[in-house]
């Protein structure tokens, strides 16, 4: 559709209704999440880990002083331990983080558009016990080793008042978002506007 006063085309992919959750079937276990404050359709978790691949993952590890299960996969540029296998109908190749895998034998497929966050911060545990089932949505905001409850963003506002902004494209084309707190963003718009005033009168 056309966009009123804009002269271009205006395309909206995902549902803004709020409160909406979409799921759209692909598989017995996969279905597309659908966050209800932003509507943006989340695709991790495309592939289905195989049993025997997650007992291994299960399996192969040592356990640190702090309780953690350091896996003995290899490790990626990520830092997170990773293990393979070849599909024995396809021949294809396939490579799956060993957490994700190990937390796939205990609790079964993780939902698709869900992804898994490390409780006690180790990237080499596969621990399922150090591991929390979120969306992507909040995984994603939880940087550097920072923490905060579920559902509000890390200065205490709700996830109502979350919104998926565009960043950029990925390497296969589709685009890349990131999670910005309205009511943050508006304080630091405030604050940014207060120190160019103080900046001017200087």
């Amino acid at each position: 559709m056309v966009t009123p006063g804009r002269g271009r085309t205006s395309r909206r992919r995902h549902p803004r209704k709020p409160g909406e959750v979409t799921t759209l079937t692909t598989t017995p276990h996969r279905s597309r999440h659908v966050d209800p404050s932003h509507g943006h359709v989340e695709t991790w978790n495309r592939k289905s880990v195989p049993e025997r691949v997650a007992q291994r993952a299960y399996e192969r590890h040592s356990v640190s002083a702090e309780g953690c299960w350091i896996s003995s996969y290899s490790v990626g540029s990520h830092g997170y331990a990773q293990v393979g296998w070849t599909d024995r109908t396809t021949g294809k190749t396939n490579t799956v983080l060993a957490h994700r895998a190990s937390w796939t034998h205990v609790h079964g497929q993780v939902p698709y558009g869900m992804t898994l966050d490390h409780i006690c911060k180790q990237r080499l545990c596969v621990n399922p016990d150090h591991l929390r089932l979120m969306s992507n949505f909040e995984n994603a905001r939880r940087t550097s080793g920072l923490d905060w409850p579920i559902g509000v963003c890390k200065h205490g506002h709700p996830a109502s008042e979350m919104r998926y902004r565009g960043n950029g494209q990925a390497k296969d084309g589709t685009q890349r978002f990131k999670a910005v707190c309205r009511l943050c963003n508006r304080q630091w718009q405030r604050d940014y506007r207060a120190r160019k005033q103080i900046r001017k009168a200087a």
